[in-house]
């Protein structure tokens, strides 16, 4: 395996990552054209909008969470009545949660 490759790889896969967490703007051209008598095609009409992508939310949780270690945590839980999940309670999650701020109760 070319390591340089891979860690390129990786780069231009935390770059667009990144890129999904902001805000952007992209233009989209929609062109509307009739043929001409000798084959050709002819514009007769062109509209041009700018639009904003909204940042996902789930990328921004890979990021905070993957780069800001300590800080965001990423935590799964299930109900007591629930069978599925990752098998921790809601009580649990909220004690590792209150003794992950110094104590400081954070929920009820």
């Amino acid at each position: 395996v070319d390591q340089e490759a891979v860690d390129q790889e990786i780069a231009l896969v935390e770059n667009a990552l990144l890129q999904r967490c902001l805000p952007s703007e992209v233009t989209e051209t929609v062109t509307e054209k009739r043929k001409v008598g000798n084959g050709e095609a002819e514009v007769i009409h062109m509209k041009v909008t700018k639009k904003t992508i909204q940042p996902s939310v789930t990328a921004q949780i890979y990021y905070l969470v993957n780069r800001s270690k300590g800080k965001w945590v990423s935590i799964n839980y299930a109900n007591n009545e629930e069978s599925k999940g990752t098998g921790i309670t809601r009580e649990e999650t909220l004690e590792w949660m209150n003794q992950a701020t110094a104590g400081k109760e954070l929920v009820n």
